[in-house]
């Protein structure tokens, strides 16, 4: 029988305390001012898109400033603290939307990935099953397969992902094979969850979180060199895919692994930006690295 364990696959409780303070101490905060507000906003979408997330939230605040109330930007906001880590703004934002008349259907989205990133895995459970969180097919089983896998009932979230495999294409479905591969790593049948990262990386050669996933595995299982080309592949593609502590736990193994110098690789790739993500740095606080960063 296989014995169970941990399931996370994710870089993030990888991230060293080191490596997380050269983050914060390598904040680039945007200076320039961008005075066509609608210039602001297009701008803000081009930085999402190319992983700037401070600077997108900058451009976005800025524009939100002149036009209060414009769903687009709020919705885009909301998107962007989630890609900072900052939950509680985003939280901010989804409400900020529902009050400018955005639609239950287009919020439920954000609301459950919001969701996921607090762990609150039984309440997007209990929405998704009520009716209470409107998502639309395929996001709904997604969704659902990640309550149910935050809850630690892996065979039964390994089907549901397994049914969202089956009816989706990408990047769903490759994100329900990060997801099964976890699963299986929960149950113990690490053989079956290095196959399912493996197809996943096939199926969408771009997809930085699967190449992450299938790095970790490969370093649990002692395969160093292919751990470490996988996580190269991940910072390829980390750019407007990878949250903010993604990237850094990222960054941080392949400096360990001596494949990258840290502090020139954070500067180089990661743009946190300390007045749009407050909720980031208390997170970051939290994980003891306060006297890190004021030394």
């Amino acid at each position: 029988m296989s014995s169970r364990r941990d399931p996370n696959l994710n870089i993030r409780r990888d991230v060293g305390s080191a490596a997380i303070a050269l983050a914060a101490l390598v904040v680039l905060v945007s200076c320039g001012s961008r005075s066509n507000p609608g210039q602001q906003f297009e701008e803000a979408q081009r930085q999402r898109a190319s992983g700037n997330y401070g600077e997108a939230a900058v451009d976005l605040h800025k524009f939100l400033q002149e036009h209060a109330g414009n769903v687009p930007a709020q919705l885009l906001l909301a998107d962007v603290d989630l890609q900072l880590n900052s939950p509680d703004q985003s939280a901010e934002a989804i409400e900020a939307a529902a009050s400018s008349g955005a639609d239950s259907a287009t919020l439920a989205p954000l609301r459950a990935r919001l969701q996921v990133q607090q762990g609150q895995f039984a309440p997007l459970l209990a929405a998704i099953d009520n009716g209470n969180l409107p998502l639309a097919e395929p996001d709904r089983g997604f969704f659902r397969a990640q309550a149910i896998k935050g809850l630690g009932r892996f065979d039964e979230a390994a089907i549901a992902f397994n049914a969202v495999i089956a009816t989706s294409k990408v990047p769903v479905a490759t994100a329900a094979r990060v997801g099964l591969a976890e699963c299986l790593a929960g149950q113990g049948n690490l053989g079956l969850a290095l196959k399912a990262l493996e197809s996943a990386v096939s199926a969408e050669r771009q997809s930085a979180a699967a190449w992450l996933a299938l790095g970790n595995l490969q370093r649990l299982l002692g395969l160093t060199s292919e751990a470490n080309a996988s996580w190269q592949q991940a910072l390829r593609y980390a750019a407007g895919r990878l949250s903010v502590l993604e990237h850094v736990g990222l960054i941080s193994v392949l400096a360990d692994a001596d494949v990258l110098d840290l502090f020139s690789g954070i500067r180089s790739h990661i743009d946190f930006n300390r007045r749009s993500s407050k909720s980031g740095i208390d997170e970051l606080n939290r994980l003891n690295i306060a006297n890190l960063i004021d030394q």
